[in-house]
């Protein structure tokens, strides 16, 4: 998909799949476990459980899937 943006491939701002539930814990890469974040964001976040806005974007993405 062309999103008409183009960013070096080691750019810290290009877009990643970060698992809601982590990958070590069992977490699947779904659109269900996932959300779309910068690349340094998933790496800061490791694999640490979700917190704060993490959990309130995945709840609207949830909303959405299930609307």
């Amino acid at each position: 998909m062309d999103l008409g943006v183009a960013l070096p491939p080691d750019s810290p701002l290009r877009p990643s799949f970060d698992h809601y539930d982590p990958a070590h814990l069992g977490g699947r890469r779904t659109v269900r476990n996932g959300l779309l974040k910068h690349q340094q964001c998933n790496e800061r976040r490791g694999s640490h459980l979700p917190t704060g806005c993490d959990m309130i974007w995945h709840w609207l993405v949830l909303a959405k899937l299930d609307g």
